[in-house]
């Protein structure tokens, strides 16, 4: 304890943590949104409702979607012991990133140096992504936490704790199973290669096995999901797949993009280019241990680059790999700027762009801060309809506002304010419209031309918007 409070730089963290925990607690207050409200906060709240449990009956299948429970499990029983408020389940988020948090920099501190930690630690609190993932509740965050400590375990030789933490990763979501094969291809290639000269069988066969025990234990899910459900995967996300060169590529492009170029990653990107061509011109490389856990990460970048391409696109999903992309970039930085006050000067600039141009960009999606004035908006809409006593009108609403407005555990609203006519589809008997610019655009422009309707409400927050509209009948 004494030599953590003497360390300077942690408690330059723990200072940041602080402040980001501060700004994060109008969050903490606010109702679902996108899929933490129609998938991840319903189900948390149904399995805390029923039996804690992994197995893949613990939920319906709506909710589970095929995925391991790891997450769903834990957020269950956090809301069993502190309670079910919203504010609870965001505490719960909130916690997880705290400790992703400091476990960037611990992570940072062993394989490289104090300096990078606090570095990558300030980092990482700047991205927007990150700043709207941390309270959110949906289950990337917690994936990368446990990928990087099996990253770390693994680059530390730390065999039986790789185990477990691959293994928790695995049963967070399925593509934690690309932690297991960065660690994989990285111990091939030192063992058959780098370090043949030191080969021993009976090392190389148990460390063989704790690589594979994580898919063995995954495997037994997916047979007892095969012999609950009916099927291995849920045949909806794998419809998503898709091996189209075509869409393969550009679903690349898209997460490259995000991940080294949007939201003002294009500076560290460019450091990182710049730092790379000193590093090796100074010959920093030779027989620097930092060397081992850079290619790690990059293999494991890499990686999850690839299979997510494969699956349906989602920006949010670049958060693995970013968390330990950003642990390369303040190595680089820290390593290039050998001058001390170019480093702080760099660092101020990157904080300058991060804190007035990209956090402030807003967008309605949930990759960023924006999402809570969508929401904001939608609460507006469901208080307002609430008060006008519409429970039983026939509305047409797009898909997020009809889970505001019949499921409770959203947040907007409670059993007792459910409305119990809101459909899908416009017909000669709808009598109320909502739309918002967060979804079905188009059909809103399409409705809105060849319908006779009265804008009864508008409610706007930043670039989101929610309006509601009465069908004048001919």
């Amino acid at each position: 304890m004494k030599a953590i409070i003497k360390d300077k730089y942690f408690l330059a963290v723990l200072a940041l943590i602080i402040a980001f925990i501060i700004i994060k607690i109008p969050y903490l207050y606010l109702p679902y949104y996108w899929d933490e409200a129609w998938v991840y906060g319903p189900a948390i709240r149904i399995m805390e409702a029923n039996n804690l449990s992994l197995l893949p009956d613990a939920l319906p299948v709506y909710y589970s979607r095929g995925h391991p429970l790891l997450f769903h499990f834990l957020g269950a029983a956090w809301l069993r012991v502190f309670g079910t408020s919203l504010l609870s389940s965001h505490v719960f988020a909130l916690t997880i990133s705290v400790a992703l948090i400091t476990s960037v920099y611990f992570i940072s501190k062993k394989m490289f140096s104090p300096q990078v930690g606090l570095i990558a630690c300030l980092l990482l609190i700047l991205q927007p992504i990150f700043q709207a993932q941390s309270v959110l509740v949906l289950p990337e965050v917690m994936l990368s936490l446990f990928s990087l400590l099996a990253l770390f375990f693994f680059i530390r030789d730390k065999w039986w704790a790789f185990f477990i933490m691959a293994t928790l990763a695995v049963f967070v979501k399925e593509t934690g199973i690309v932690v297991i094969g960065a660690a994989g291809l990285w111990f091939l290639i030192e063992t058959l290669f780098l370090n043949k000269d030191k080969f021993v069988f009976r090392c190389f066969i148990f460390r063989s096995v704790l690589l594979i025990a994580p898919l063995l234990v995954f495997g037994a899910f997916i047979l007892l999901q095969k012999q609950m459900n009916g099927w291995y995967f849920f045949p909806e996300h794998v419809n998503y797949i898709s091996t189209d060169s075509h869409s393969f590529f550009q679903k690349m492009e898209g997460y490259a993009a995000y991940l080294f170029i949007y939201w003002g990653r294009n500076v560290l990107s460019s450091a990182i280019i710049v730092s790379l061509v000193l590093y090796f011109y100074f010959k920093k490389h030779k027989n620097n241990p930092a060397n081992k856990p850079i290619l790690v990460f990059a293999i494991y970048c890499v990686l999850f680059l690839i299979a997510s391409s494969f699956n349906f696109y989602s920006d949010r999903y670049t958060l693995s790999m970013m968390v330990p992309y950003l642990i390369i970039a303040a190595y680089f930085l820290f390593a290039a700027f050998t001058k001390r006050i170019l480093l702080i000067v760099f660092i101020t600039v990157v904080c300058f762009l991060q804190l007035f141009i990209f956090l402030p960009r807003k967008t309605n999606s949930d990759h960023n801060l924006g999402y809570a004035e969508a929401v904001k908006t939608h609460q507006q809409m469901v208080n307002y309809c609430i008060d006008e006593k519409y429970q039983h009108k026939k509305i047409f609403a797009h898909f997020l506002m009809r889970g505001n407005l019949t499921n409770p555990y959203c947040g907007y609203l409670t059993k007792e304010q459910i409305f119990c006519n809101v459909n899908p589809s416009f017909d000669n008997s709808t009598e109320l419209c909502i739309f918002s610019n967060m979804e079905g655009v188009d059909e809103y422009k399409k409705i809105k031309a060849n319908k006779n309707l009265l804008l009864l409400k508008r409610f706007e927050s930043g670039q989101a918007w929610s309006e509601l509209y009465k069908v004048l009948k001919p």
